[in-house]
């Protein structure tokens, strides 16, 4: 529900069943597991307008968060490095800012989509199992990390502030 009040739900382009009594897989963006946890929160091109808050963070099932082209601003909470099962994150398109290095714990990542944002400091991803990477038009500084998965087929950085050699990634 924090959710909801912290970026403007009221003006969602599509808010179907938000702060209603209706069961939350019948709320728009929200999926649920075979044990009724939240596993996917979709909400992209639906006009986010503000910020995101601490209270994703317990949402220890949930292996996908798309908040994609809004109109979201500030930073991400560093506590969403608590979210370690997730898979695929999209914050693209957004007004995002400052540091992502929590990212380093999502060990299961597979597809990370953070261009066309603000996010500054290093990019330090440590998924073995990441296939695809989206981070450029950011300012991002500093050198690459040298462990890239074997399984990355997209990685796109361009538009940012990376110093030293491109890892061997093939």
């Amino acid at each position: 529900i924090s959710l909801y009040e912290s970026t403007n739900g009221d003006n969602w382009f599509n808010n179907t069943n938000w702060l209603s009594d209706k069961p939350l897989e019948m709320w728009h963006g929200i999926t649920l597991n075979e044990l009724g946890y939240i596993q996917v929160i979709a909400l992209s091109f639906n006009n986010l307008i503000g910020s995101l808050n601490e209270d994703l963070n317990h949402l220890s099932h949930m292996t996908a968060l798309d908040f994609g082209y809004n109109k979201l601003t500030g930073s991400i909470p560093s506590s969403y490095g608590n979210l370690t099962s997730i898979e695929y994150i999209s914050i693209d398109g957004n007004f995002i800012e400052g540091s992502i290095h929590f990212v380093k714990n999502y060990q299961l990542l597979q597809s990370i989509h953070i261009a066309n944002n603000q996010i500054t400091g290093t990019l330090a991803v440590n998924s073995s199992y990441l296939v695809e990477a989206y981070c450029s038009d950011n300012y991002f500084t500093g050198k690459l990390f040298n462990n890239l998965s074997p399984y990355l087929y997209y990685f796109n950085i361009e538009s940012n502030f990376f110093s030293g050699w491109i890892p061997n990634i093939v």
